[in-house]
């Protein structure tokens, strides 16, 4: 998940822990709401508005407020070494993993005004 979409869904830490489900959570930590940045970066000339989140909590922290393991990771070498060890976990596990605002995920979702439209054959 994405910083952005994680904080408005972070209380579900509390439903898997509860409940002892052992979900892994990968947080792409790009302190923006990053489907919206890439939308305005790609189709609107970087004519960014709104999608600067500011300072986010610790990831890390807020997983262990809710009684979940929290790892943060800075390269493909820890993330691999830590969802390997959130794979063989009894309990939920948040992996904090920093990202350039710059930097873009993929599939991009399109605004459902443009899906159509992206993918008509032309004419």
């Amino acid at each position: 998940a994405g910083d952005g979409s994680f904080l408005m869904n972070e209380r579900e830490l509390a439903t898997s822990v509860n409940e002892h489900i052992p979900v892994i959570v990968v947080v792409l930590d790009n302190r923006m709401l990053g489907m919206v940045a890439q939308w305005q970066r790609h189709l609107y000339g970087k004519r960014y508005s709104s999608v600067q989140l500011g300072e986010s909590p610790d990831f890390v922290k807020l997983a262990k407020a809710y009684g979940a393991e929290g790892v943060r990771v800075e390269s493909y070498r820890e993330f691999r070494k830590a969802f390997k060890e959130a794979l063989k976990s009894e309990v939920t596990t948040v992996i904090d993993v920093p990202v350039s605002p710059e930097e873009d995920v993929y599939p991009i979702n399109l605004p459902r005004s443009l899906q159509k439209k992206a993918f008509q054959p032309p004419t």
